[in-house]
């Protein structure tokens, strides 16, 4: 029979189901279990400190993706299967929530991961949320808008998270200091679209690098 945390999951799942924007975050989902996604992720986060009960709260706020839930059959409960890309988001988000000076909060985080987990990419009403901070911090010098220190923090939010859920990706210590450089890719329409253009460890402080180019302008 289903326990209480089966059921639990059960409903976190349908609620991230129902959250989702109109463009559904789809990753490859896999019979990785809650417990393998913990210690995959604290190999990506050595001092990272989530239990079960708070990964599974992360999964209902947004900040992992959800689980696909498998009946076993009468009387034999349910199952969660979690994503591959799961260790990495939960290593991430608790980087985010843990290792640094100036924390994320869990809508930070599961705004900027859904952001980035629906290609980077805006268009309409959420691309002039965030196009002003993205050209700020580019310097972009044919920009004469006025942005907002909310739009600052949205792209910052994202080029952060972005920067720690590539290294995760990728194998490694998501607490290390890195280097990351984004191309931003803008329309006065608006649409925004972010690419990583590269991304390595360094040593000592983080460094991240934003250019922009407007799609409209002359090559």
């Amino acid at each position: 029979m289903a326990n209480q945390w089966d059921l639990i999951e059960y409903g976190q799942c349908q609620r991230e189901y129902r959250r989702r924007s109109r463009r559904p975050i789809y990753q490859v989902v896999a019979k990785v279990t809650l417990e393998e996604v913990l210690e995959q992720a604290q190999a990506l986060y050595p001092t990272m400190r989530v239990s079960k009960a708070a990964a599974r709260k992360w999964v209902g706020r947004g900040l992992v993706q959800a689980p696909s839930i498998e009946g076993r059959g009468y009387a034999k409960g349910i199952v969660a299967h979690y994503s591959t890309d799961s260790p990495a988001q939960l290593a991430t988000a608790a980087f985010l929530k843990q290792g640094l000076k100036r924390k994320f909060t869990d809508a930070q985080i599961a705004w900027a991961r859904q952001f980035w987990l629906n290609g980077g990419e805006a268009r309409g009403e959420e691309a002039g949320e965030v196009l002003p901070g993205f050209l700020n911090l580019a310097r972009y010098e044919d920009w004469f808008g006025v942005g907002t220190m909310e739009s600052l923090q949205r792209a910052l939010d994202i080029v952060i998270y972005a920067s720690r859920l590539e290294l995760a990706r990728r194998g490694m210590d998501v607490s290390q200091p890195v280097r990351t450089e984004f191309r931003v890719i803008f329309s006065d329409y608006p649409t925004v679209a972010v690419v990583l253009k590269s991304i390595k460890p360094t040593e000592g402080r983080d460094e991240i690098i934003v250019t922009a180019r407007d799609i409209e302008a002359p090559a």
